[in-house]
């Protein structure tokens, strides 16, 4: 499966995006923490160890129901060097976050969670 991982480091700290293909039968967050260990370990001499910050799933099951998110806050919030705004999905109640200009929304923890249709 595709999916989009941001990652960052001390000195770009609000990150960049990098697309990528998981393997085998591991999870979109297994896929994105793998990668990043292996560039970690990997570093030359003055590059900057990366840290994940969220993942993405961009080629989702087309039969399974996609998350419709309302946005919760009005004023997008800052903390520290990050800008985010907060979502619910309607229709199963998952919370998400949208970080600075991005295009998608995060959903939880796990950052991969397929909508589960109806919220109760």
């Amino acid at each position: 499966m595709k999916i989009k991982i941001r990652v960052y480091n001390e000195k770009v700290p609000e990150g960049w995006l990098e697309e990528v293909y998981t393997e085998g039968g591991e999870t979109a967050l297994q896929c994105g923490q793998r990668i990043v260990d292996y560039f970690n370990a990997t570093l030359r001499p003055g590059e900057l160890p990366r840290t994940l910050r969220a993942v993405s799933i961009l080629d989702a099951d087309a039969t399974s129901p996609r998350h419709d998110w309302k946005k919760t806050n009005l004023v997008t919030i800052v903390e520290k060097y990050m800008s985010y705004d907060t979502y619910v999905c309607t229709r199963c109640g998952a919370k998400g976050k949208r970080y600075g200009l991005d295009d998608y929304i995060i959903a939880g923890q796990g950052n991969d969670i397929p909508c589960k249709g109806k919220h109760e």
